[in-house]
């Protein structure tokens, strides 16, 4: 997907991409809100593609991330750039289901930052949105 979309931004002068992209694989890990799933005998590939000082990289980074999220299970690394893509939300409530109902009720069991010091307007949308059982 990502060979394609800078194959078909090159044929129109554009060039989004200016650092490698690379590819590493993970195993099984436990991790409520793990950007990498990690499940029992599968491996798991966490892809990353960046880039700086590019005036095309906003709308290409938006294409591709939808393009990614577009893949049945698959979730976005937390430190990057995703979070204003529209109903991002209520895409990763339907990707981490059980686990983040899990983590809420946990967070709430623990009184883990009750003063929501530590959430942001992404968190805020992310954590406390629509119920996810209202998602597919």
């Amino acid at each position: 997907m990502a060979v394609d979309l800078i194959e078909s931004s090159g044929r129109e002068g554009r060039y989004p991409a200016n650092l490698a992209m690379n590819t590493r694989l993970f195993g099984r890990n436990t991790v409520l809100l793990h950007s990498i799933t990690g499940q029992e005998n599968k491996t798991t590939c966490n892809i990353q593609l960046t880039s700086f000082a590019n005036e095309h990289w906003e709308a290409f980074k938006d294409c591709l991330m939808e393009s990614w999220l577009s893949i049945p299970g698959s979730r976005p690394h937390w430190a990057k750039q995703y979070q204003n893509l529209p109903g991002i939300g209520s895409k990763l409530r339907a990707v981490y289901g059980e686990n983040l109902e899990t983590f809420l009720r946990i967070r709430k069991e623990e009184n883990v930052d009750p003063e929501d010091i530590f959430v942001n307007s992404f968190l805020e949308d992310l954590l406390f949105g629509d119920p996810i059982s209202d998602h597919p």
